[in-house]
């Protein structure tokens, strides 16, 4: 009896291991897969402002999930990387593809960064944030967990957390701020900024948050 139950519990034992194996494995594949990109050939722009991207990465809340230096954070189980070394690694090219296609260079997507908020940002005002990120102190990174997070790996299993480019729309970005036009400037803050709570159609995510339209009783329509 007691030599069956040391068997029972061996191949319980195995068969735990092949399962937690099976996530990580899967979970991995499917992160790995290849997206296109546009090439929209992004240059920072001449006009682009320190002080102007601190105030619109604040607005943004990049702290929030990339911490307080921007050097890397443990946002619900998944790595927001370290901006300041990225930023110094990455061309502009590069930086605008993950932060408004939601795709790395190597071709896989983003988790979780809301990209899908971001992709309405002009070239200027990506201008400003990339530019105020590259005058921070390259600061190190301090990783004390695996990421992502096991449970967050059985979320992607189960297509809880997808790929963000999945959400990203094919338009063209503005490449300036419509600040002389009011209803243009509230549109564009509207999908650029509101559009990270009440999703990229800004028709709210159902449990969470409500429908901006329904709720102010306006026509659905896109950044002009």
């Amino acid at each position: 009896m007691k030599t069956l139950l040391i068997w029972a519990g061996l191949i319980g034992l195995f068969f735990g291991l092949a399962i937690i194996a099976g996530i990580y494995g899967v979970s991995s594949w499917m992160m790995k897969e290849k997206h296109p990109s546009q090439d929209r050939s992004f240059v920072i722009s001449h006009d682009a402002n320190v002080q102007e991207g601190k105030r619109l990465a604040t607005i943004r809340s990049c702290n929030d999930c990339h911490g307080k230096r921007l050097s890397g954070g443990d946002f619900y189980g998944l790595h927001a990387p370290n901006l300041t070394t990225i930023s110094r690694q990455y061309s502009d090219n590069d930086l605008e593809r993950s932060i408004r296609q939601a795709i790395r260079p190597d071709g896989t997507s983003v988790y979780s960064m809301t990209s899908n908020t971001y992709q309405y940002l002009s070239d200027l005002d990506l201008s400003h944030i990339i530019t105020y990120i590259r005058s921070l102190e390259d600061e190190s990174e301090n990783i004390d967990y695996l990421s992502p997070s096991f449970h967050y790996r059985i979320g992607i299993i189960l297509g809880e957390h997808k790929p963000i480019v999945d959400s990203i729309l094919t338009h063209i970005p503005p490449k300036l701020t419509p600040r002389n036009h009011t209803e243009k400037l509230g549109k564009y803050l509207a999908y650029s900024v509101c559009a990270e709570c009440h999703g990229v159609d800004l028709k709210g995510y159902a449990g969470f948050s409500p429908s901006v339209f329904e709720k102010n009783k306006v026509r659905p329509d896109k950044i002009i």
